[in-house]
């Protein structure tokens, strides 16, 4: 008998880590025999930096989405890419009360750091409503053994899976393409939704001391861009000239060659899970720049395969910029590193082994 799974979660578009991950999912799901699917799509269509914040538009959107719920007959597991927030919780609510109800199981996969610090933060009455609603599901999946603090609160550690993010087979360069790199000078991509708390402002400030020590350099921005910043991010690139160009959104189409092409990543995020831009990057041969999050400890070393920022420190950044821009070759040892990394722990084969057997053992 197939087994009957309900995915609940945000798709693209807008694309996200988080999207691309759930659509990749979806797809291996629909394309085994011994699964039957079906999704409720929870991704808000218009971007913003101001994830968890309550708006009547949102409202609306998340009611639309609840009506969906119907889709909850006659499964036998309810799999929720589950949010972050107070707000990110209550989303999911009815199909978790629904699934207690109807007998069903019932996992939840985090893919990030924030729900612990949300949790902690807020009241008491939100903390219990946290608590209740979180302590319904069987299973829980995190990025990473250092990221299982987010949930510890409300599951036994032996009901939270540690389940890495990968590589999309698609993004995973071949050694003719790693060797057909162009490591001479730095050629910089930022590729991430431009918003504040993935460090863009202290990104181009960074390269505006760079500019103004009259160091040469490129630099390429990819992403969406919520309005409310827009016009600041805008005129920052204005100051900069010809030395960063903003792309937009990367097409799926165009994405490989876009971390072909250029050879240092860099993302000064404040908070991240595992994101999978950065492991996009270490499976195309690039310098990665990155602050220290817990999700990536153990894979990602200052110094042997990648550069640390501390968060939010514009001078460091443009330090380290500059250290790499004397002569990047130089730190080639550092690509390939990361390129094994990929090959040996972080592909969609070693992901989906991982994957069914935590839906079998429900």
């Amino acid at each position: 008998m197939k087994k009957k799974i309900v995915f609940i979660g945000p798709f693209s578009i807008p694309v996200t880590g988080n999207s691309i991950v759930n659509d990749t999912i979806f797809e291996k799901l629909a394309q085994t025999s011994s699964f039957q699917i079906k999704k409720i799509n929870t991704s808000y269509p218009e971007f913003n930096e101001d994830a968890g914040t309550f708006s009547f538009s949102k409202f609306l959107f998340y009611l639309s989405s609840n009506l969906q719920t119907y889709k909850l007959l006659g499964a036998h597991i309810i799999y929720i890419s589950i949010g972050q927030t107070y707000l990110g919780i209550l989303k999911n609510a009815l199909p978790m009360l629904l699934a207690k109800l109807f007998h069903q199981k019932i996992i939840i996969h985090l893919h990030g750091n924030e729900l612990g610090h949300n949790y902690e933060k807020t009241s008491d009455f939100h903390k219990n409503i946290f608590r209740f609603f979180l302590k319904l599901p069987d299973k829980a999946i995190v990025l990473s053994p250092h990221l299982k603090h987010n949930l510890s609160p409300f599951f036994e550690d032996e009901n939270i899976e540690v389940l890495p993010n990968f590589a999309v087979d698609s993004m995973i360069a071949t050694r003719k393409e790693i060797g057909g790199k162009d490591y001479s000078t730095l050629k910089l991509f930022f590729l991430s939704n431009l918003m504040t708390e993935k460090g863009i402002f202290e990104l181009l400030n960074a390269l505006q001391l760079l500019q103004d020590k009259g160091v040469y350099f490129s630099t390429e921005l990819y992403g969406a861009i919520d309005k409310k910043i827009e016009s600041n991010i805008f005129s920052l690139i204005q100051n900069l000239g010809n030395f960063v160009t903003y792309k937009g959104i990367v097409s799926k189409n165009d994405k490989k060659n876009t971390f072909l092409k250029n050879n240092t990543f860099i993302l000064p995020s404040y908070n991240e899970g595992m994101p999978l831009a950065v492991l996009e990057a270490m499976a195309t041969g690039n310098i990665i720049i990155i602050t220290q999050l817990p999700g990536l400890k153990n894979i990602l070393i200052d110094g042997e395969n990648s550069f640390f920022v501390k968060k939010k420190n514009v001078q460091q950044i443009a330090e380290t910029l500059e250290k790499i821009n004397t002569n990047p070759e130089v730190y080639t040892t550092y690509c390939e590193k990361n390129y094994t990394t990929i090959l040996e722990n972080f592909t969609e084969k070693k992901f989906f082994e991982r994957f069914f057997k935590i839906i079998d053992e429900l």
